[in-house]
């Protein structure tokens, strides 16, 4: 949610002159780099977060239905939530996307920003 909002801080498109023709161009500025760093600061500490709580809810299902088993000395059957191990892992997926995505972006405007300097 952080960087939903940070994202939709900065400016969207305006126009501009284009200098050798002297026509206007519809132009769409990049974001700051410390915005871009605080997405990827907050999306990265969201991540090990999930990975931890993702990690302790798969030991938790486990443990629990083992322990119904064994307490129930094989007269109750426990079964383990797979689809909602299988919602917290692929939430744990789409966030290390973002992640990565926000780092390739750092790494592209730095890479961009050496282009235009030679």
């Amino acid at each position: 949610m952080l960087c939903f909002v940070a994202l939709t801080s900065f400016p969207g498109w305006h126009e501009e002159n284009y200098g050798d023709t002297g026509s206007e161009v519809w132009v769409k500025s990049f974001p700051s780099r410390r915005l871009l760093m605080l997405c990827l600061v907050s999306s990265g500490l969201n991540m090990m977060f999930m990975l931890a709580s993702a990690l302790w809810q798969h030991v938790a299902a486990a443990s629990a239905k083992s322990l119904i088993e064994a307490g129930s000395q094989g007269f109750a059957a426990a079964h383990v939530g797979g689809a909602a191990m299988a919602l917290v892992w692929l939430g744990f997926t789409l966030n290390a996307v973002v992640t990565l995505y926000f780092a390739a972006l750092i790494s592209y405007y730095k890479w961009l920003d050496r282009m235009t300097d030679e």
